[in-house]
């Protein structure tokens, strides 16, 4: 079971996996959800 989530910015993200393509989903132009990919 889950007890909690922390939102994480595009930059936390960024610091996460440094070496990933971070792409950013947008609604309307605004910044919805973040995906980091490294193959």
């Amino acid at each position: 079971m889950v007890e909690g989530t922390d939102i994480v910015s595009y930059s936390e993200l960024r610091d996460l996996f440094p070496e990933a393509k971070i792409f950013v989903e947008k609604f309307y132009g605004i910044p919805k959800s973040y995906v980091a990919i490294h193959v």
